[in-house]
C-alpha cells in the first residue's frame, strides 16, 4: 500500500489521501479523503464527515409531504388556448365512394386495417378505384384537410375496414 498527499487549494487547506490495494492479480482502487486545517490538524475524514450546517443536529423539515409518484389525470387539466385535440374514427369502404364523417381538422391520417380483404382508394369527391390513391392492408396516408368529410374512400369490389385519426 502506498500513501500520497496531494495538496488541493482551499481556504483552510485540504489534502486527499489515496490508497491502492492489490487483491490477487487485480488492483482495486479505494480512496479516503482527509480534510485538514492550515496547521495539519485533521478536521474530517471519509469515515467521520464534516457537518456542513455547523449545528451538528438533525434539521427539521416542515411542509406537506407528497409521495414520489402522485396520480395525475391529464383529463382534468385545462387545454391551453389554441391547443390541438385528437379525433378518431373507423369505417368500412365499399364499392360506392363515401365521405368520412364531418369533423373540423387540420391533419388526418387514414389507415387501411391490416385485416382488410381489399385495397382502399382515397381521394376527393368522385374518387374511383381508377383515380384514387391505392392503399393496401396496413398502409396509411397523412392528409392536410380542413374537414374529414373532404376525404372519400372506395374499394374495387369487396368491403374493407379502415381507421383514421385527426388533429384539429
Amino acid at each position: 500500500m502506498s500513501n500520497s498527499i496531494i495538496p488541493v487549494p482551499a481556504p483552510v487547506g485540504t489534502n486527499l489521501q489515496s490508497f491502492q490495494n492489490t487483491i490477487g492479480a487485480n488492483v482495486v482502487q479505494a480512496e479516503a479523503v482527509t480534510i485538514v486545517d492550515a496547521s495539519g490538524t485533521e478536521k474530517a475524514t471519509t469515515a467521520n464527515p464534516l457537518k456542513v450546517d455547523g449545528s451538528g443536529v438533525t434539521q427539521p423539515v416542515s411542509g406537506t409531504f407528497f409521495q414520489a409518484t402522485q396520480p395525475v389525470s391529464a383529463a382534468s387539466l385545462p387545454l391551453a388556448s389554441g391547443a390541438a385535440s385528437l379525433l378518431s374514427g373507423q369505417g368500412t369502404a365499399t364499392s360506392t365512394a363515401a365521405a368520412l364523417a364531418t369533423n373540423t381538422c387540420k391533419k388526418v391520417t387514414l389507415k387501411v386495417n391490416i385485416s382488410a380483404a381489399a385495397n382502399v382508394y382515397v381521394g376527393p369527391s368522385g374518387v374511383t378505384s381508377s383515380t384514387g390513391l391505392e392503399l393496401g392492408p396496413g398502409e396509411s396516408v397523412p392528409l392536410e384537410v380542413s374537414n374529414t368529410n373532404l376525404i372519400y374512400v372506395i374499394t374495387a369490389s369487396t368491403s374493407a375496414a379502415y381507421s383514421w385519426i385527426a388533429v384539429n
